[in-house]
């Protein structure tokens, strides 16, 4: 190259080397700020990702799937693109396979993981903080209402239908409920433990089947699960006393008594 094209070409490579280094390292910071923007936990906002340019989608859903450990030939252009898709459409729920059983879905406002043993009646879906709110396949009702005194489950039983249960407004704030299925991966700080679990461990403690798991409806807050029906809040969304104001949330059963 230095005899055909230039004598200097080395330093010339060099130079937009380094200039390549200092863009990358530039655009890095805008991928994580844009991350951080659209990513709700493990799932990505689709109008937040939306309102980015479609340079940092593709490169926020790059990290998105790659933060997943999806193997490199999945994440091609093709792939990225199709997911982008799923972004654009008008419909609640789509499916975009990756590799295997491993899959992006989207569900309603959100881009999550369909994994392998999840089930694919999977729901998610924002409660109303007042007045009644139901499953979208009618499987049950979620009554929500401010108020005062707790509401305590009588069971220990995931997923036991009716039940009713008690959440601190104060930590709750204007943050969506979200009432949404299991995902593999979930952990939740039960009320009373010493650490956070695994809800598979929950649910195989409580000889949940594997079939019934996706079914438990679960209560999510700022990202975090605060509530499964049938067993416990979370820690840290306790009411210190009864005079605390309170949100009350009852779940009845619609197509089944206890999942």
């Amino acid at each position: 190259m230095e005899t055909c094209l230039n004598p200097e070409v080395g330093k010339a490579l060099c130079r937009t080397a380094a200039v390549f280094r200092d863009e990358e390292a530039w655009t890095g910071r805008l991928v994580t700020e844009a991350a951080t923007r659209c990513t709700r936990g493990r799932e990505i906002d689709v109008a937040a990702l939306r309102a980015e340019p479609v340079a940092l989608q593709r490169r926020v859903l790059h990290k998105w799937l790659f933060g997943a450990r999806v193997s490199a030939e999945s994440i091609t252009f093709e792939h990225i693109e199709a997911i982008r898709g799923l972004c654009r459409s008008s419909r609640g729920t789509r499916l975009h396979i990756l590799e295997g059983e491993r899959a992006v879905e989207r569900v309603y406002d959100r881009l999550r993981w369909r994994m392998p043993g999840q089930t694919a009646d999977a729901f998610r879906f924002a409660v109303s903080r007042r007045g009644a709110t139901t499953h979208p396949g009618d499987a049950f009702t979620v009554h929500v209402k401010l108020a005062t005194g707790i509401l305590r489950d009588r069971t220990d039983q995931p997923g036991h239908l009716p039940a009713g249960g008690s959440l601190s407004a104060a930590r709750a704030g204007r943050k969506r409920l979200i009432c949404r299925s299991w995902q593999p991966g979930d952990r939740m700080r039960p009320l009373g433990a010493e650490g956070s679990r695994k809800l598979q461990d929950i649910f195989v403690d409580a000889k949940l089947p594997a079939s019934k798991r996706g079914q438990v409806p679960l209560f999510e807050c700022d990202g975090e699960i605060v509530w499964i029906p049938g067993y416990r809040i979370a820690e840290g969304w306790q009411l210190s006393h009864e005079d605390e104001k309170a949100i009350h949330i009852q779940i009845t059963p619609r197509r089944w008594s206890r999942v």
